[in-house]
């Protein structure tokens, strides 16, 4: 997913932004609004209360549609504090999870807590998803994906490698998790495709599964 290339228009047809309010200083402005990034939308600031609405401070402000750049890629439009002003990100997938971790209003960002009962982190969510993922495998040693450095591999070795990592994952007979969505799904109600995404578990997740479940079934009395 991405971002429109164009801020929406207002009711009245005008793309009112910080620039084009002409406020100043910014940040006694950026007090009344909380900034949202919404799927579908390019990111906007929106009043807190309607009780303030006013030729300067309309119910949604956007971001400055973006100037040329001396290098390719996107780059934050939020209008003060950011670090990464001029560093430009290579996708607009990765220019809106900067949006949503460091910009958004913190009751908007994304958080990604541990679904395991007893985990410290159930308690500390991550705010990024591949953060949360790498925790499952490292920590909680599930399946996910494959073993590390993989790419890097050539078939033969991968197969011993991808062997000896799958030994050391903690396999489930009951559920799997969607390597997308980071979602546990039972087996008895999903099988192995995803409720949410429609992504199919990975075969070697699958074949560890189902190895669980005959070995549980040949030691029933």
């Amino acid at each position: 997913y991405g971002l429109p290339s164009e801020p929406c228009k207002t009711s009245n047809g005008r793309k009112d932004t910080p620039t084009t309010l002409d406020w100043a200083p910014i940040e006694d402005y950026l007090k009344l609004y909380k900034f949202l990034i919404k799927e579908g939308e390019q990111p906007y600031f929106e009043l807190h209360s309607p009780n303030f609405a006013s030729r300067k401070t309309p119910l949604r402000v956007y971001l400055d549609v973006e100037k040329a750049a001396p290098m390719k890629g996107v780059y934050c439009q939020y209008p003060i504090g950011c670090s990464r002003k001029n560093e430009p990100f290579s996708r607009p997938a990765d220019l809106k999870r900067h949006y949503m971790n460091v910009h958004a209003d913190r009751s908007e960002r994304d958080k990604f807590a541990c679904d395991y009962r007893f985990c410290a982190r159930r308690g500390e969510p991550f705010s990024r998803k591949d953060h949360y993922r790498d925790h499952l495998k490292d920590y909680h040693y599930e399946a996910i994906g494959t073993v590390y450095g993989a790419k890097r591999l050539a078939p033969a070795e991968l197969e011993v490698a991808m062997e000896e990592w799958m030994a050391s994952r903690k396999i489930s007979k009951n559920w799997w998790r969607c390597p997308k969505c980071l979602v546990r799904r039972k087996v008895a109600t999903s099988q192995y495709t995803c409720d949410d995404c429609s992504l199919k578990c990975e075969p070697h997740v699958v074949a560890a599964i189902e190895a669980a479940r005959r070995v549980k079934s040949d030691s029933s009395p």
